[in-house]
């Protein structure tokens, strides 16, 4: 068993972890200052930021088949609703329509075509499932005096596991979504049982039983084997929290987060579903916090990249192109980083003479991007090309300034909380000075949008710029405004 001390700090523990060199865990961050969807390797030394926005963005989870991600977010007026969007971050679309009404914890179906989710519609949260397509969310359990969360779709599709708070005690109950009846299957009188997660195979399922030891929380993992009953002890942790665990596809480890309980430091741990070694993949320090983690091996992930994202929501970017420029390193190393700058992390190096294709720039063409699926930047003063590089796309627009006023369009709009200022239509663009940011209830003309909606283009002292239509209170018709991305 691995065990943490009360108040002692998440360290790497020497495990060697076998996985997949695609294997990519997905998880939330608040390391810009709000929450956003990330992904990781599982070493945790190549992290990637998927989502930009000033709303939050949680409780991410992978389609089966790793092209899609479901998630939570507030960028609809605050409200939590369901995302989907590619795995790459883009073409981002709104699923649930909250009215109030909250969501939470989405978890695909087998098959990719419904969601399971957690809503308090009725007054009480309780199980919903919505066709991925769209549609009305259909209540799957009608029990209004009890809370029902964490959802976790069976392989074979006909059952649900979930966490219930019957008898006072959290505990794990299972729906059967041929004839809709619900069955206990793992309880205890002096725990809590939650967290449930299916094995890959349908044969297992992992969850966390926490007690109480000497006045501080004991979380243990512990796997049901559905062919025995039996409930097999995998890792514990004394003095902290476990929750949202996350099976990787071929079953031979866990993520899960870890909370301590002094201090609130959280971290994102895997461990083997044989054995119990565990190895920590990030470490949240300061008052930065790491989040629900959901693990993945796709055949081909595409990777987060900045310029996917925005290009897709109006940003008026290209993607990467297919048949890059090739060149060669001249520097004794070259750093090798997340996005377009010395101050994105750095993923790793070349070294002097290794070649390198470039698929994308950014505007300036001091950057470019070496992959066309993931997010990797290079800087271009340290590469000979064999051609020039001022064909390729423009995949990230590191400049933005002020316009010039455009005509007036009559429609309004009202900013519903603070809204940053921007030079584009796009978060990637560069938030411009005097002033940086709208307050609550500004009012100003509307004389643009982008394409996508996502963007309204605003007059503002007699100069334009760019503010995200999400937080916008629309006063007029707004399809009377062009669009100007």
């Amino acid at each position: 068993m691995l065990h943490w001390v009360l108040g002692v700090l998440l360290l790497w523990v020497g495990i060697h972890i076998q996985a997949q060199e695609a294997d990519r865990i997905l998880y939330t961050s608040d390391e810009t200052g709000n929450r956003e969807l990330y992904t990781t390797n599982v070493n945790g030394d190549k992290r990637q930021q998927l989502t930009f926005t000033d709303a939050e963005e949680v409780e991410a989870a992978w389609s089966p088949d790793y092209s899609q991600i479901a998630f939570i977010s507030t960028r609809n007026n605050g409200e939590r609703d369901i995302y989907i969007m590619d795995a790459s971050g883009g073409n981002v679309r709104q699923l649930t329509q909250g009215g109030g009404r909250t969501a939470s914890t989405p978890c695909w179906s087998p098959d990719g075509q419904s969601l399971v989710f957690v809503s308090n519609q009725s007054g009480v949260n309780k199980l919903y499932s919505i066709a991925v397509s769209g549609g009305t969310p259909q209540a799957l359990t009608n029990n209004e005096t009890v809370e029902e969360t964490e959802p976790s779709w069976s392989p074979d599709g006909r059952q649900i596991a979930y966490t219930s708070n019957s008898n006072f005690k959290r505990a794990i109950f299972v729906l059967d979504l041929s004839n809709g009846s619900t069955r206990s299957l793992i309880s205890d009188s002096n725990a809590d049982n939650e967290s449930p997660a299916w094995s890959p195979d349908g044969q297992r399922l992992a969850f966390v039983n926490t007690a109480t030891q000497n006045g501080a929380p004991y979380s243990e993992i512990q796997l049901f084997e559905f062919a025995n009953g039996q409930r097999v002890p995998l890792t514990d942790v004394q003095g902290a929290f476990i929750s949202g665990l996350s099976w990787s596809p071929n079953a031979d480890q866990i993520a899960y987060l870890v909370v301590e309980l002094r201090g609130g430091a959280t971290s994102i741990v895997t461990t083997q579903t044989f054995g119990g070694s565990a190895q920590v993949v990030l470490a949240a320090t300061g008052i930065t916090e790491v989040l629900d983690p959901s693990w993945a091996t796709p055949p081909l992930l595409p990777g987060a990249s900045v310029a996917n994202t925005q290009a897709n929501s109006g940003g008026g970017q290209a993607a990467p192109a297919q048949n890059g420029v090739d060149g060669v390193v001249v520097a004794s190393q070259l750093n090798v980083r997340s996005g377009p700058g010395p101050e994105y992390d750095e993923l790793y190096r070349l070294y002097n003479g290794d070649r390198v294709t470039v698929y994308g720039r950014t505007s300036s063409g001091a950057w470019g991007q070496i992959s066309n699926r993931d997010n990797q930047w290079v800087n271009l003063e340290f590469i000979s090309f064999n051609g020039g590089i001022s064909d390729l796309p423009v995949t990230f627009a590191e400049q933005g300034s002020w316009g010039n006023s455009r005509p007036t369009t009559g429609v309004r709009g009202q900013a519903t909380t603070v809204l940053r200022v921007r030079g584009g239509p796009g978060a990637n663009f560069q938030q411009l000075s005097d002033p940086d940011v709208l307050e609550t209830n500004a009012v100003f003309e509307i004389v643009g949008r982008s394409q996508d909606g996502q963007w309204f283009q605003v007059n503002i002292d007699s100069r334009s710029a760019w503010v995200n239509a999400n937080y916008v209170a629309v006063q007029g018709n707004i399809n009377t405004v062009p669009y100007t991305d």
